[in-house]
């Protein structure tokens, strides 16, 4: 009888490495930056804090250059009252209206067109010559400004999924608005004083909004890819980011 053959051991595949990911990311289906890493975290803090001092200096400059409208237009001030009116009233309605667009789009593109958009309208009112253009582009800004607030709490959520210890950033987030009202008459009214030039309380809050748009395009917004539930395309695209 013949001996029987030894039978050949089957070849076991060489183990991939492994790759550490943010669970939460995983479940998502992407790995979103600055998630599941402490460092990572931090600049996406300082950026979009950054970001609402800068939306800040923007409208709240407002006092600063209400006298230059004043001289330009030859109106008192309660002429010129309806100005502020207007921001009023469309920041208003764009709080109402603008949650389908935050849902629409990634929240820190739609901060950085929200930047690029108050400066745009700064550096339009200091050309303006009509109390209604400037009525209507004052209130423009009020549009654009109340995506503000509601993208950087998007982002800052996106960042900090974990519930413990989030409070205590977002107290710390929520003193960028006292940040920003207090820089404002150091900055602007400095600015406008040193320069003698009126037009500064718009330059100066439009060139700082404008600079924090493209650092947010730069750092914090990316492409958005496909999407899949699979921790494969999730490791991707962690090693990507």
């Amino acid at each position: 009888a013949r001996a029987p053959q030894p039978r050949p051991k089957a070849r076991v595949p060489p183990r991939s490495p492994q790759v550490f990911l943010d669970h939460s990311a995983v479940r998502a289906g992407s790995a979103e930056p600055g998630r599941g890493a402490p460092h990572g975290r931090l600049r996406v803090f300082c950026l979009i804090y950054a970001a609402y001092v800068g939306l800040l200096i923007a409208r709240k400059n407002y006092g600063f250059w209400i006298p230059h409208a004043m001289r330009v237009l030859d109106r008192s001030k309660s002429d010129v009252a309806v100005i502020g009116s207007s921001f009023e009233m469309a920041s208003g309605a764009g709080a109402l209206l603008n949650g389908f667009l935050i849902d629409a789009v990634d929240p820190s593109l739609a901060l950085a067109c929200a930047l690029a958009a108050s400066a745009t309208v700064n550096l339009a009112l200091s050309r303006a010559r009509s109390l209604p253009l400037m009525a209507a582009l004052w209130g423009l800004n009020g549009a654009v400004q109340s995506l503000g607030w509601p993208c950087v709490s998007k982002v800052f959520l996106r960042a900090f999924p974990d519930p413990k210890g989030r409070g205590m950033w977002y107290s710390v987030l929520s003193t960028s608005q006292n940040v920003g009202a207090a820089l404002v008459p150091l900055l602007v009214s400095a600015a406008v004083a040193a320069s003698g030039d009126a037009r500064l309380a718009f330059f100066l809050p439009a060139a700082l909004a404008l600079c924090m748009s493209l650092v947010l395009l730069r750092v914090l917004w990316r492409r958005s890819e496909p999407r899949s539930t699979t921790p494969a395309a999730a490791a991707a695209a962690a090693m990507r980011a």
